[in-house]
């Protein structure tokens, strides 16, 4: 009489069948992996008129090589090139040494205008050799000499900041207007400027 021995395994699920399919499951996992990882990559960069652009998420900034210098971006140069623009404004700041710069108290977000102001006196020089003189358009306890359209020349425009119903930069004579609808659109008007004064747009 045969002994009763133990059930012959079924082949599919053999020892040497489970060794086998743990492996393929881990390549399968590592090449679904790297498709992931490289389609993040792909929608973190942008690349726009020879530059490449790279949303860094821990800045919320969009950041590029310019002449081996890192720059940061709020805002993505397509969006950028999106705003209304009247006359040649961004050339006249471009074409000049000095400008001054200054904002008016028309609106809830002059705090904006003022940080927009120091990253462009801060910025420009150095890296354009363009000196930003900066003030206020109003009257101010702040210590802030007090700059409009009238201090306007040919050899030293005029940027101002101010509140409006509509975002629009709009150059009228040595002036250079930048208004904007909301506080988002105080830093899309800054970069639209910046983007140009580099030549990006």
């Amino acid at each position: 009489m045969r002994r009763r021995g133990r059930p012959e395994e079924s082949k599919l699920f053999s020892k040497k069948n489970a060794v086998s399919i743990f492996i393929v499951m881990i390549m399968v996992l590592s090449i679904a992996g790297f498709l992931v990882t490289r389609n993040n990559t792909s929608a973190n960069k942008r690349e726009y008129n020879g530059y490449t652009f790279t949303f860094i998420p821990s800045k919320n900034f969009w950041e590029t090589d310019w002449n081996d210098i890192n720059l940061d971006f709020i805002y993505e140069p397509d969006a950028a090139a999106q705003v209304k623009i009247q006359g040649d404004p961004v050339a006249r700041l471009k074409n000049t040494k000095m400008f001054l710069m200054s904002y008016d108290n028309d609106s809830d977000f002059i705090s904006d205008m003022a940080l927009v102001q120091y990253d462009f006196q801060r910025l420009l020089q150095p890296n354009l050799d363009i000196f930003v003189d900066g003030g206020m358009a109003f009257p101010n306890t702040y210590g802030q000499k007090v700059i409009t359209c009238e201090n306007a020349t040919s050899t030293t425009p005029v940027l101002l900041f101010r509140g409006g119903n509509e975002t629009l930069l709009k150059e009228q004579g040595d002036c250079i207007i930048a208004t904007a609808r909301d506080q988002a659109d105080v830093y899309l008007l800054a970069d639209r400027i910046l983007y140009g004064l580099y030549g990006i747009i």
